[in-house]
């Protein structure tokens, strides 16, 4: 009998999704892996909500630097891992969920089997040429990115603003 045994599929979002994200994906994975592997071969995948995102916990996010922000999401991930008696995984992510994983694959390494990185971010500072780049757009467009800009210096996100609009925010 020799069964394939793939670790079991971690599947982190970006900033300001849920794990809902991945829905329209799962066909297109269990496709791709019914087709190499038989359903009991077939890793267990999971899609999470970091915390304070989708149905996760919301904790209240207090950190104020780099460090405190990676340790806030990479520590939760490990005791996920921990609580769910993972050895070894295959973690995925998007955008926010991607720079977050990469940071766990470096503290954790023993933990990965493979790493996937789809669009990860990290931006470390604005570009100092950004307020040139403006004067290329229409009045009503910088006048936007400038108020933006401040809301988001005075620690505004775009997801405040929708929190703002309540129940009836999706009929706006």
């Amino acid at each position: 009998d020799n069964e394939i045994c793939i670790a079991p599929i971690v599947l982190t979002h970006g900033y300001g999704c849920a794990g809902g994200i991945f829905i329209p994906s799962i066909t297109r994975i269990y496709e791709t892996l019914s087709s190499n592997l038989s359903l009991k071969e077939s890793p267990i995948i999971h899609i999470i909500d970091m915390l304070g995102c989708g149905m996760s916990s919301r904790p209240s996010f207090e950190c104020e630097t780099t460090k405190e922000t990676e340790d806030w999401f990479v520590e939760s991930l490990e005791e996920w891992r921990k609580s769910m008696n993972i050895d070894k995984m295959i973690l995925c992510g998007h955008s926010l969920g991607g720079y977050a994983i990469a940071v766990y694959a470096m503290r954790y390494p023993q933990h990965i089997q493979h790493l996937i990185l789809i669009s990860p971010v990290g931006v470390p500072c604005r570009p100092s040429d950004s307020d040139e780049a403006l004067k290329n757009y229409s009045w009503k467009v910088r006048t936007m990115f400038k108020t933006f800009r401040h809301l988001w210096n005075s620690g505004w996100t775009p997801h405040d603003l929708v929190r703002l609009t309540g129940p009836k925010g999706k009929a706006l």
